[in-house]
């Protein structure tokens, strides 16, 4: 009877064991491919306007954007977990409509992105009032 007993309690150690080890697995596997699918997604901006491009696989990519003369104002969202991160949530805003805008979440170093496109805009406002009579 105690081996029987003996031999049962080492049998659940260790498929505890096992199934502690194959959550640890399964979790870093999730967390891989989170890190992955965050690095995929990258904020551009060119003379045409300020685009998003996405897709961790070949098949999924693609981009989106607007154009600059459609673009009102950039912002990202300020709170205590995002100082505290560094990572913001950035919105670009479309002048026209609100169905058409750029959203990303949790964006490193978004705060700096958005003082780049603001400044762009502006720059560009600046040049295409002065050149008008």
């Amino acid at each position: 009877m105690l081996v029987l007993l003996t031999t049962a309690l080492q049998t659940t150690h260790a498929n505890a064991i096992r199934a502690f080890f194959g959550s640890l697995i399964i979790f870093a596997l999730f967390g891989c491919v989170w890190v992955v699918r965050a690095r995929s997604v990258v904020l551009f901006m060119n003379a045409d306007g300020v685009w998003v491009q996405s897709g961790l696989f070949p098949w999924s990519r693609g981009a989106y954007g607007l154009k600059w003369r459609d673009i009102e104002i950039a912002y990202y969202d300020r709170g205590f977990i995002p100082w505290i991160t560094r990572s913001y949530k950035v919105r670009v805003i479309n002048r026209f409509s609100r169905v058409a805008e750029i959203t990303l979440t949790q964006m490193a170093r978004g705060n700096e992105a958005v003082l780049l496109i603001n400044e762009k805009l502006q720059s560009m406002v600046r040049a295409s009032s002065l050149q008008q009579p």
